[in-house]
């Protein structure tokens, strides 16, 4: 074929392109945003909010918190703005946590002090559904949301490590009393317990960002994860410890098994033992310090003088459980410690069980499993990009953990964490069809950038960057019905 009719046939078949592209709209029941439209300055502002909103996270010493706010209002105004892409799992993932809520609206009926049990039904009330507009702001865009989200948060941590870092040592006279309670780093929140697990999701960031990013960001990684995993250490949070190493493990095993060559892994061993060479200097340069020393020692036990005894931790959960089999509709949020036992139970599924019934304990329960599984499927299906994915799933993996030890139901930063990777795990029907493709096309078309050049965007007369979802869409198309002409149209883009 002559050079001439190859650039006719490849022209005839960009306007072909062009002429789809334009028709395309998103499935019935999807809010997505579509790809070739420039984003509005309702958008961007939109956009910055949430960013605000995850940063503000570090600053919780009232109740409610500016971060409650502005949640609100992203409740209220991302679905309305279009930025949310609602599909039938997220919706059974909100099911699920409704079912929980009314459990436990239900088990009010038992309470000893209703007003205490029904606050905390209304506060769970607002988590799930914040956590519901997550999964499906997530959903719409994965990548750059779940990038935006966690740049926010990590923004926040380092924010609260640095005041807990500066509070602890007394950098600033003052501030001991402000970041610290009991010799502990706290920052702005009022338990070192919640101070540690909130710091681990943006942990297991950095060290993502340290493992895949180039030379200059591996430095400003490597610099934020030790000012985070300091404040964690000072933290003396045995739950927090437990945590971060749980999480760590978990990412480090998949981010292995799902590399794609052996220089990727031999990368990720390296790296993985220098950052936990590192770390290990940086524990024992901190336990130089005398206080630090006897703090570590003390903490570093297995068990401490409120977990022993009838009415201590152990004891007290075993109280829970006989509870349990006596009430089947639970005795209502909150009632536990201080009515029938000094301590609460320290275990967030006994307390579900406890607060919201046999109902409310077994589809929590359910609800954890499933994301536990359904997370690992979609990290070991690798249909969609999964850098973002693992981060997630792996910070939620510590939590569930640390959940044997302590209650984390009214975590803003669980709900945070599970309501993306519910989003990341389910997108938008569109980018699920475009990550099916992929995987389906020839070498040539699959190696494809991720971000289509602005060259071709401006050959096909539109004014932003074309979405290579669609496009390879259209590729895969062409390519099923004439793979010649599947192939001008690659050389010509």
């Amino acid at each position: 074929m002559s050079r001439k009719s190859t650039s006719v046939a490849a022209s005839t078949a960009t306007l072909a392109l062009r002429r789809k592209i334009a028709g395309h709209r998103p499935s019935p029941g999807s809010a997505q945003i579509a790809p070739l439209q420039r984003r509005s300055i309702v958008h961007a502002m939109s956009l910055a909010l949430v960013w605000l909103t995850m940063f503000a996270g570090a600053f919780v010493a009232i109740e409610p918190a500016p971060a409650d706010a502005l949640m609100l209002g992203l409740i209220v105004l991302l679905p309305v703005v279009g930025l949310t892409a609602i599909n039938a799992a997220h919706i059974l993932y909100l099911v699920g946590w409704m079912a929980i809520v009314s459990a436990g609206l239900v088990a009010i009926g038992a309470a000893i002090n209703t007003e205490t049990a029904i606050t905390h039904m209304i506060v769970s009330l607002y988590l799930c559904i914040a956590s519901f507009i997550v999964a499906a702001f997530v959903a719409q865009r994965p990548e750059p949301h779940s990038r935006l989200i966690l740049g926010g948060y990590t923004a926040a941590a380092v924010s609260a490590s640095l005041m807990g870092i500066i509070g602890y040592f007394d950098l600033i006279p003052g501030t001991r009393e402000l970041f610290t309670l009991h010799s502990r780093a706290t920052g702005l929140f009022k338990d070192p317990n919640v101070y540690a697990p909130f710091l681990i999701p943006p942990a297991i960031y950095l060290l993502n960002a340290l493992l895949t990013r180039g030379p200059g960001k591996c430095i400003l990684a490597a610099l934020g994860l030790g000012i985070v995993g300091l404040a964690i250490l000072l933290s003396f949070s045995r739950g927090g410890w437990v945590n971060l190493a749980v999480a760590a493990l978990v990412y480090l095993y998949f981010a292995f098994a799902t590399s794609r060559t052996d220089r990727q892994r031999l990368k990720i061993v390296v790296l993985a033992s220098l950052t936990c060479l590192l770390m290990l200097v940086l524990v024992a340069v901190a336990l130089e310090s005398d206080q630090v020393s006897r703090l570590f020692a003390e903490r570093a036990s297995m068990s401490q003088h409120y977990d022993e005894g009838p009415d201590g931790r152990f004891g007290g959960q075993l109280k829970a459980l006989a509870l349990i089999l006596e009430n089947p509709l639970g005795l209502g949020a909150l009632q536990f410690g201080g009515f029938y036992n000094r301590e609460h139970a320290h275990n967030v599924y006994i307390s579900m069980f406890v607060n919201a019934g046999w109902v409310g304990g077994i589809v929590h329960i359910g609800l954890i499993v499933a994301t536990i599984f359904l997370g690992a499927r979609a990290l070991l299906a690798r249909r969609w990009p999964t850098r973002y994915l693992l981060v997630l799933y792996a910070a939620f993996i510590g939590m569930v953990v640390e959940g044997l030890v302590i209650e984390t139901d009214h975590w803003r930063h669980f709900y945070l964490v599970t309501g993306m990777l519910w989003g990341a795990m389910f997108p938008s029907q569109s980018i699920r069809r475009a990550s099916r493709i992929t995987a389906q096309l020839p070498p040539a078309i699959a190696m494809l950038p991720k971000r289509a050049p602005r060259r071709p965007a401006r050959i096909l007369g539109l004014g932003a960057p074309v979405s290579s979802g669609i496009v390879l869409c259209k590729l895969r198309t062409r390519q099923r019905r004439s793979p010649k002409r599947a192939a001008r149209i690659l050389r010509y883009h």
